[in-house]
């Protein structure tokens, strides 16, 4: 599995899209299948674009909700990296009682966020678009 936070497009129709979410550090990963409306992509690319503005500047976006999401929190850290906090939760896994979960983050430089941005600005909500986050 690689590193950083990857979104791709598993199906969409004209009211809906259906995200695949993988988020890898190195030690952990998750994945969780989302929805969101059509242009849930460009959303999340204009909540995060030119981040970070400033030093105390922090960020929100969470893509599905209940079972099938993906909250993240964007925030600086000293040296002047971004990180990423991403909290995930799946569907149950094999009947079990509760979703799995899971909380990890992921260090990237600013220019990267940018590079990311301009990604999914420009990405086609299809089958198998693909942008990738990727860590410092």
């Amino acid at each position: 599995m690689n590193e950083g936070l990857t979104l791709e497009v598993i199906w969409r129709d004209e009211h809906i899209v259906e995200l695949r979410i993988t988020v890898a550090n190195g030690r952990f990963a998750g994945v969780a299948d989302c929805y969101g409306p059509p242009d849930v992509l460009l959303q999340f690319a204009n909540a995060i674009r030119g981040f970070p503005q400033r030093a105390d500047d922090r960020r929100r976006f969470d893509f599905g909700a209940g079972t099938g999401s993906v909250k993240t929190s964007w925030m600086t850290e000293n040296g002047g990296l971004v990180r990423v906090v991403a909290e995930i939760q799946a569907e149950k896994f094999r009947n079990e009682e509760l979703p799995e979960t899971a909380t990890l983050q992921i260090l990237v430089e600013p220019a990267a966020v940018d590079r990311f941005v301009g990604t999914l600005a420009h990405l086609e909500p299809e089958p198998g678009a693909i942008a990738t986050l990727l860590p410092r």
